[in-house]
């Protein structure tokens, strides 16, 4: 658990990386990484909240054109 909190941006990207695979039913590209990660920044900004995190990934074209 305090791994967890001590590496938050790195398991929040993670994260998101296996929920957009999940929801495309495919491997994410580099530039789709790239968007997650600043996905993740952002995120990071305003408190890491896991909600915020699913909101922000079902806006992007990746998952909206899967």
């Amino acid at each position: 658990r305090q791994w967890v909190v001590d590496h938050i941006d790195l398991f929040s990207n993670c994260l998101a990386q296996k929920l957009m695979t999940y929801a495309t039913g495919r491997v994410l590209n580099h530039s789709e990484k790239h968007e997650i990660e600043s996905i993740v920044k952002a995120n990071h900004s305003k408190g890491n909240g896991f909600k915020d995190l699913v909101v922000d990934l079902i806006a992007t074209k990746t998952f909206q054109t899967k």
